[in-house]
């Protein structure tokens, strides 16, 4: 149900909906959904200028159909913050999207004039993800520049007791730096850590001018 003002001049009033059977969406997205999940959402604003949305969210037994996405949600998925529908892009404010062993995080914007935009995501046990895998990993990124030429770093590292293929994966850390991603892009990746009693060092260099080349 929606309560308050829609219209092309002006949004402002909330919204709340219920969806007890997920199921029942299953074959809208070709996925084996169930499950049972709430939103309420204050939406504020003006259509093609700022809409924003202050999202509380939730579902419970949940299952999306995607083994390892079913794994790390554990049944639960939580949305809450805050979500901008801008001109020519899209904003965040302290949106946080939290299963049982999974929590994405996105704060800033990115729009075709400028962008800003942080990510982070932590997942509690690998083994979720991979049976090969275990132990803790986090990931950031940052995207700037704009949405036409965008800048983007990123990283991944690895906490303590981390493991792969059954051997310690200590003080592991993969960085890239990419630059004019969607234009004469040039990326970088450095590799650190250490796998066992091996050490875990690399360097790539892709870059995109009158053609493609990998260092």
């Amino acid at each position: 149900s929606y309560r308050g003002r829609l219209g092309a001049g002006a949004v402002d009033g909330t919204l709340d909906a219920r969806a007890p059977d997920l199921s029942a969406f299953a074959r809208l997205v070709d996925l084996a959904w169930a499950g049972e999940a709430s939103l309420a959402a204050r939406l504020s604003g003006r259509p093609g200028e700022r809409v924003s949305a202050d999202l509380d969210a939730s579902a419970r037994r949940l299952r999306t159909g995607l083994p390892a996405a079913d794994r790390v949600l554990g049944g639960t998925l939580a949305v809450k913050g805050r979500a901008d529908l801008l001109g020519g892009g899209v904003g965040f404010t302290d949106l946080r999207v939290e299963g049982e062993r999974v929590a994405l995080r996105l704060d800033g914007s990115a729009t075709r004039a400028a962008a800003d935009l942080r990510a982070s995501l932590a997942f509690a046990d690998l083994a979720r993800v991979d049976a090969r895998l275990a132990g803790r990993a986090d990931a950031a990124a940052r995207l700037t520049g704009t949405l036409a030429r965008p800048d983007i770093t990123a990283s991944v590292t690895t906490g303590e007791g981390t493991r792969a293929l059954g051997r310690p994966l200590r003080d592991f850390r993969a960085e890239v730096n990419a630059r004019d991603v969607t234009g004469a892009l040039d990326a970088g990746l450095n590799l650190s850590g250490a796998i066992g009693n091996e050490p875990l060092r690399g360097q790539a260099r892709l870059r995109r001018a009158d053609g493609w080349s990998l260092d």
